[in-house]
């Protein structure tokens, strides 16, 4: 009988989470979402950006293009403060987002002035993929506010944008993304070039900075100059946090907080994302060239798997019931 009732509070208990994982609002599909600054109007997709950079203005201002995030020659004029507005009425407009934008989305509130590229949330168990290919594939044809319709995110970065190879990193090619998870779980950061074809324009190392929180600043934020200030040799050695960045907020301003992890492995990182919490990932390529050598694009694969609370959930529930059965006979 014991054996009966305890088969009985194992599938019990088994039941109980599996309806716990099923019916979590958490659960939610990922979501992925582009600045559309500097986008290719075009198709199909080359895999090599063109423009002057990588970087994810969120406001522009006039120039002969005449409207926000239109390509022109090296693209429009910036404005380094994404919620300043030139007086005079001088233009100065919000860039467009395909997806939610970061400045209204409930995930983020973004108002730093550091720039932004793509952000993503995902639920328990999601994977979440940020590409040029995959803004097409989510959001292709989708007509802006600027009158324009999108086709590629501007998603790449530079050979030497996270280090180059001789002591810094650069801010100019560095792709920046702001990533949320709904549950606590472990997440896997993997990048690859997209062109996958051993040509000169392939970038074959990147490196991440993780930092918790997001940029929160209201000054003036410049593009020019160096992040990832560091001597060659602790590059090369870099990984499992083993060196790393001694500047709290690299980019400059403020809002960043926990150095989370400074790594170059395999092109591949992981670590524990806290349920809610708002990380700031900072990527580029490293240790293959110049700042400005061969911008191309890359894929982000952004892997979860939950920390396993199920499991003391149900060895609780298990303890529980052979301590009840225990007290029964007890008492017999």
């Amino acid at each position: 009988m014991l054996k009966t009732k305890l088969s009985q509070a194992i599938a019990f208990a088994m039941t109980g989470i599996a309806i716990t994982a099923v019916s979590s609002s958490d659960a939610a599909a990922a979501t992925v979402s582009y600045n559309a600054f500097n986008h290719d109007r075009s198709a199909p997709n080359a895999l090599v950006s063109g423009g002057n950079g990588t970087d994810g203005w969120m406001r522009t201002g006039t120039n002969a293009c005449g409207t926000a995030g239109s390509t022109c020659g090296n693209g429009p004029t910036t404005s380094n403060n994404p919620t300043k507005i030139t007086s005079g009425g001088a233009g100065n407009a919000a860039v467009p987002w395909v997806g939610n934008d970061a400045r209204t989305d409930a995930n983020f509130n973004y108002s730093g002035t550091q720039t932004l590229n793509w952000t993503a949330v995902i639920g328990a168990g999601e994977t979440a993929v940020v590409s040029r290919l995959d803004s097409n594939t989510r959001y292709g044809g989708t007509v802006l506010s600027d009158g324009t319709t999108f086709n590629y995110a501007d998603i790449d970065t530079a050979k030497g944008a996270w280090h180059d190879g001789a002591s810094d990193g650069w801010k100019h090619d560095t792709d920046i993304g702001l990533f949320k998870s709904n549950v606590t779980q472990t997440v896997t950061l993997s990048i690859s070039s997209l062109l996958g074809n051993g040509s000169l324009n392939e970038t074959p190392d990147y490196g991440f900075t993780v930092f918790e929180g997001k940029n929160t600043g209201t000054t003036n934020y410049s593009h020019h100059g160096a992040w990832h200030s560091i001597d060659p040799a602790s590059a090369q050695a870099l990984g499992n946090n083993a060196t790393q960045i001694t500047d709290p907020n690299p980019f400059g301003g403020s809002g960043l907080t926990a150095l989370i992890l400074d790594d170059v492995v395999g092109n591949s990182a992981t670590f524990t994302a806290e349920a809610g919490k708002i990380y700031t990932i900072m990527l580029g390529g490293f240790q293959a060239g110049d700042w400005i050598e061969t911008r191309n694009d890359y894929q982000l694969t952004i892997a979860a798997v939950p920390v396993p609370g199920a499991v003391w959930l149900f060895g609780s529930a298990l303890t529980g019931f052979i301590g009840l059965q225990r007290r029964k006979r007890a008492l017999a």
